[in-house]
């Protein structure tokens, strides 16, 4: 591979995500699934917002999207309408949402510990 070609696929790249994979191997499965939930719940509905554009206040939807699927659209225009509806209300519905997602995983993470406990 020449050098330049691919200017993120250098040694550095290859160091960094055979460090992250060697990490998840390692980790237990609560943390595992830790990331996977947090990262559907937050980091999901920000790429579906930054997937779409031409952001229709008055409407709560986007105008067009670079992928163009159903559900990515409809994703995005739930996320967008609750941004806008956010904005004027101080975002306490983001900080409701975030403090629902965060309290009901931890809750089935104690609750499956506790079955894992009397039945495994």
């Amino acid at each position: 591979m020449k050098e330049g070609f691919f200017p993120c696929l250098n040694k550095d790249f290859f160091f960094i995500i055979s460090c992250y994979v060697s990490r998840m191997i390692t980790m237990k499965k609560s943390i595992k699934a830790r990331i996977f939930i947090y990262f559907c719940a937050f980091v999901l509905p920000i790429l579906f917002v930054i997937n779409c554009e031409g952001w229709n206040a008055g409407g709560m939807s986007v105008k067009s999207c670079t992928i163009e699927n159903y559900i990515f659209i409809e994703a995005a225009n739930f996320v967008i309408g609750l941004l806008f509806l956010s904005s004027f209300m101080a975002f306490i519905p983001v900080l409701i949402y975030i403090i629902i997602v965060i309290v009901f995983f931890e809750l089935f993470l104690s609750l499956m510990r506790k079955l894992n406990k009397k039945y495994g």
